[in-house]
Parts: C-alpha cells; sequence; structure tokens
C-alpha cells in the first residue's frame, strides 16, 4: 500500500531512505502447512499479510505485539524501515503503488547508528479516482543508539469509521496506544474531504514505498518468535468477526523483491480454539 517515509531526527541522526537491492523475496506461504485457509488472489506488493474483503467495516482493532530484538541488517546497508499496521480502504485496481485507507501504524527505522520506535497516522481520500492524502502525522516513541533495540511492547491500534449511504469513510477515530502503560499516542477523528471507499480491511506487516522510486526501502531483522496482531477483530452493522486471524477469504500480500533474504509464514493461534493470537511469523 502507498506510504510516505518518515523522516523523523533523532540526535545527530536523520533517516532518510537509501534503496539496496537484494535478490531474495519476501515470502508468505497460505494456507499454513500442511492446512489451513484457502486465499485468493494473490497481491505482488511490499506489504505481508492480509487485506480481506469486508465492506462497511465501522470498527476495527487490534494489539500489535512488538516483543523481541530489532536489529539493523548489514546485508542490505541504507536505511531500514518496518510498518505495522490496520487499516479500512480499498486497493485500487491496477496501481500496485496506490490505495484509498485510513491506518494508524508503529514503525521501526534504523540506520545501524541509532533507531527510533515511531507511530504515524495517514489518510488518502478518493480525489476524482485517485488517491489523496488528506492526514499525515508522526510522533516519537522511543529512540537509542546503536544497531539493535529490545522491545517488550503491546500497542492498541483500533479505528472506528462512520460511513454515508454509499458504504463511503466520511470521517474515522483513530487511536494508538502503549496497551500495558496506557499511555496514549494518538486519539482524534479525522474529517474527510475526499471520502474513503470502506471494501477492505488490512493487518499488514510492510516496508514502505520510496515514493520517488516507486520501490520498498530496506528491511531490518524483525524477531521470528511472536504473533504480531493479537486479538483482532473487526464489525459492521451485522456482524463481529473476531477470533484470531484470518478472518475470511480475502487478498494475500506476498512481499516481491527487493527484500531482505528471509520468508514469512502465516501461523495460527495458541490456546482453545486458536483464538485472538494468530499473526505473521517471521523466520530468519
Amino acid at each position: 500500500m502507498r506510504k510516505e517515509l518518515l523522516t523523523i531526527g533523532i540526535l545527530s541522526v536523520f533517516l532518510m531512505a537509501i534503496l539496496i537491492p537484494v535478490s531474495q523475496a519476501f515470502y508468505v506461504y497460505n494456507p499454513p502447512i500442511p492446512s489451513g485457509y484457502c486465499f485468493s488472489p494473490v497481491y505482488i506488493i511490499n506489504d505481508a499479510g492480509y487485506a480481506y474483503n469486508l465492506s462497511g467495516i465501522t470498527f476495527v482493532t487490534t494489539i500489535v505485539n512488538l516483543t523481541g530484538t530489532f536489529e539493523y541488517n548489514y546485508s542490505e546497508g541504507g536505511i531500514q524501515y518496518v510498518d505495522y499496521y490496520i487499516a479500512l480502504g480499498q486497493i485500487v485496481p491496477n496501481n500496485p503503488y496506490g490505495a484509498y485507507y485510513i491506518q494508524p501504524v508503529i514503525v521501526f527505522a534504523t540506520n545501524g547508528n541509532g533507531w527510533i520506535l515511531a507511530w504515524l497516522v495517514q489518510a488518502w481520500g478518493d480525489k476524482s479516482g485517485s488517491p489523496y492524502e488528506e492526514y499525515n502525522t508522526s510522533g516519537l516513541i522511543t529512540y537509542g543508539p546503536g544497531p539493535s533495540a529490545n522491545f517488550n511492547y503491546l500497542f492498541n491500534l483500533t479505528i472506528k469509521a462512520s460511513l454515508n449511504s454509499q458504504g463511503q469513510i466520511t470521517s474515522a477515530w483513530v487511536y494508538i496506544t502503549n496497551a500495558k502503560t496506557g499511555q496514549v499516542y494518538f486519539s482524534k477523528t479525522i474529517n474527510l474531504q475526499y471520502l474513503i471507499p470502506d471494501k477492505q480491511v488490512f493487518f499488514d506487516v510492510e516496508d514502505p514505498l520510496n515514493l520517488n522510486t516507486g520501490t520498498p526501502t530496506n528491511f531490518p531483522i524483525i524477531p521470528s518468535s511472536n504473533y504480531i496482531f493479537v486479538h483482532a477483530l473487526a464489525s459492521n452493522s451485522s456482524i463481529i468477526f473476531e477470533g484470531g486471524l484470518p478472518f475470511y477469504n480475502g487478498v494475500e500480500f506476498v512481499m516481491k523483491p527487493p527484500k531482505a533474504m528471509a520468508y514469512a509464514v502465516p501461523t495460527f493461534g495458541i490456546g482453545s480454539n486458536n483464538v485472538g493470537t494468530q499473526g505473521v511469523q517471521y523466520y530468519w
């Protein structure tokens, strides 16, 4: 999905995108072997995760579990980003670098000398058939020196949308908080001039696009042992989708080159009936 790069200064470090291609791709295998859900179609882009074809969703929420060590990948070099987000909107047909959506995001970025953890909120509305950036703001959560950081965070990301009779988002309350401490980073209603079709629900891990080149940025090394999207839920006026991802047949995102040398496998939850603990598990 379309996303601008963060440029947040930490100490003397100003993070800017530098693209260094690598030869191996990021893959998401779905259904999980040997059995599981089947998703169709596959959408090859700079995301790993799911977009569910659920229309008229007015509420979506999840806990993003960032636990473990995040590291600079010296084999790639440059500035490295990874984004975690939920979103409501619609993929733009025949435009792999565009979409209409509103999203709260958690971002980790590093250049090998320092790192940041930040939040971001964006909204891209439909302006006569083209995405138009209506809203873009960000803030720092924490930062530090060196090539790696160890996290033990749970973040709540929530969107509560208001729709018109055509199923378009006219405004949305977006909420980002530290689920352990209760610290609120963002809580605001965003009113839209250019409306967003409410056709899909996204749960994604992404390396953001460099909009100057249309190519993904470099990807850091991220933990492989934790479930990322915990207690995911989406609802419309008639039904609630919950109980852990995946919810429903939809679009499976498969990362394409250039990428970090790794692969990703969707895994089901643990505990009774796999409730609320499924995420995208990464292996390095």
